[in-house]
């Protein structure tokens, strides 16, 4: 354990230090949510007698988590080993069976939370107050390309919502019309910290929502569009993902039949290369004899560490649900159109 972690345990025994999981994970000298940053700092925490709520695995990396002294620390958090003989980075597990560790472990389920949409969940909204002009109005979601805007007096009163869409209908009925004609006085409200999941349908048969934080305050507004960038962030990988997996499997089934990977991956159950993990496949191409059935006139300590990249990413991806940065992201992408080339077929 750093200094600056034992500094922190120290500082949070005294009293409830609160703080974004992002901070957290870089007092222990951590980047990301792996398995083994979650199951070293969530061991420390419990072996110092604290609690982490929400959980350390629970919503994005700027959500902000309370550390302080857990009434049982047996009962609220769990301290078990990420898993027994996986060393989180290698690959390989202690039992003999390289590779195998990447599929195996579980965690606690991600929650998405309406306050996870940045940043407009939690980014503030460009308001009028309802002694403004309709001209005024119209002016900044011109200016700003918004289709609507909050109406408050004040940051808790929100009195309304007025967008083109019931600017458009008050001019139905009325040839001349003010602020007032065209404010909706019922918009839907969300809390940011509510399932996201279970506000879908409100959110895209409203068009848009309005959030409130902790303190009732109105701090964002959650747009159809907001949800439709959002899960495309959170669905692309899994695709890419998929796709690297399938041409890879595809490649090595062409060398290898099922008993000689059985052999090289020390996996006498192993059915077909489809059985086979990340952690396997880097085991597998990391030998020099096995590299060299697959006829890849590339590097191999290269190809073997940037799959050992993906590998990473994935265990991130599928099992915590965190957002790529921009980062892993461009390491996504580069290794699909490597693997595109190695295996041209569609």
């Amino acid at each position: 354990m750093t200094d600056r972690a034992a500094e922190f345990l120290a500082k949070a025994t005294a009293g409830p230090i609160e703080l974004p999981i992002r901070q957290l994970l870089a007092i222990w000298g951590f980047r990301a949510r792996t398995y083994d940053s979650v199951g070293r700092i969530q061991r420390d925490l419990s072996a110092a007698g604290l609690k982490c709520e929400p959980d350390l695995t629970e919503g994005g990396l700027d959500t902000v988590v309370r550390v302080s002294v857990a009434v049982s620390a047996a009962s609220d958090i769990d301290t078990r080993p990420a898993e027994d003989g996986v060393t989180g980075e290698s690959g390989a597990s202690g039992d003999g069976a390289p590779g195998s560790d990447d599929e195996r472990l579980e965690l606690p389920t991600v929650s998405l939370r309406i306050r996870d949409i940045q940043p407009s969940a939690t980014g503030g909204v460009t308001a009028v107050d309802p002694g403004q002009t309709l001209e005024q109005a119209q002016a900044i979601m011109i200016a700003y390309d918004y289709s609507q805007l909050a109406v408050l007096d004040g940051p808790r009163d929100l009195k309304g919502a007025v967008s083109w869409r019931t600017i458009a209908r008050a001019r139905l009925v009325k040839s001349e019309i003010t602020l007032a004609d065209v404010i909706d006085p019922r918009p839907k409200v969300v809390h940011a910290d509510e399932e996201l999941l279970s506000q879908i349908d409100i959110i895209y048969g409203a068009d848009f929502v309005f959030v409130r934080d902790e303190d009732d305050y109105v701090c964002g507004i959650v747009t159809t569009a907001d949800l439709t960038s959002q899960f495309r962030d959170l669905t692309a990988p899994f695709f890419q993902l998929g796709e690297i997996e399938g041409r890879l499997r595809r490649c090595i089934s062409r060398k290898f039949t099922t008993e000689e990977l059985r052999q090289a991956t020390h996996q006498p159950k192993l059915r077909s290369v489809g059985d086979m993990t990340f952690g396997q496949y880097v085991y597998l191409l990391s030998d020099e004899a096995n590299w060299q059935r697959m006829h890849w006139y590339v590097d191999r300590a290269m190809f073997v560490g940037y799959l050992d990249e993906v590998r990473k990413i994935r265990n991130r991806v599928m099992h915590f649900g965190v957002q790529l940065d921009e980062y892993d992201e461009q390491r996504l992408v580069s290794f699909l159109q490597f693997m595109r080339f190695l295996d041209p077929m569609p």
